[in-house]
């Protein structure tokens, strides 16, 4: 797949969906909690066996 194909596959409510898990596992407000889980990809895994996020346009930042 090309990176516009990868992008595409995502629909609005998929990328929310990912960017506010995402928001609720990082971030100094976060490093207490026990419960830091990433949700499942909806595309399953990869030939590697890691989540498929492939493609998810990010909107959080990972560095805190």
């Amino acid at each position: 797949m090309s990176a516009k194909q990868w992008i595409a596959r995502w629909d609005t409510a998929q990328t929310t969906e990912v960017n506010q898990a995402l928001a609720a596992v990082t971030g100094k407000h976060n490093m207490h909690k026990k419960e830091r889980r990433f949700p499942s990809s909806p595309f399953g895994a990869t030939d590697a066996g890691q989540e498929d996020f492939r493609g998810v346009p990010l909107k959080q930042s990972f560095i805190t």
